[in-house]
């Protein structure tokens, strides 16, 4: 699935898509596998908030004014 369908599916912008799905730096092997599972299912990722959620809840956010993923714990969130 190309971005530009994910974040239509999303009705998210497809910058902020591609930002969370090509983060690089300290991305953690369970959240690509769990990542990887919900893509191909879009209906069970319905809006922004639901992949939002799913970052959450492998310790990550998203920075919508840097563009980028980053790891909870570097920024002293728990």
């Amino acid at each position: 699935m190309t971005i530009i369908n994910l974040s239509q599916s999303l009705d998210m912008d497809s910058a902020i898509v591609s930002d969370i799905l090509y983060f690089r730096k300290e991305i953690s092997e369970t959240f690509l596998r769990e990542l990887s599972q919900f893509l191909p299912l879009t209906e069970n990722l319905m809006n922004e908030e639901d992949l939002l959620r799913l970052l959450d809840c492998h310790g990550y956010m998203y920075l919508k004014e840097q563009s980028i993923v980053v790891k909870k714990d570097n920024l002293g969130v728990r």
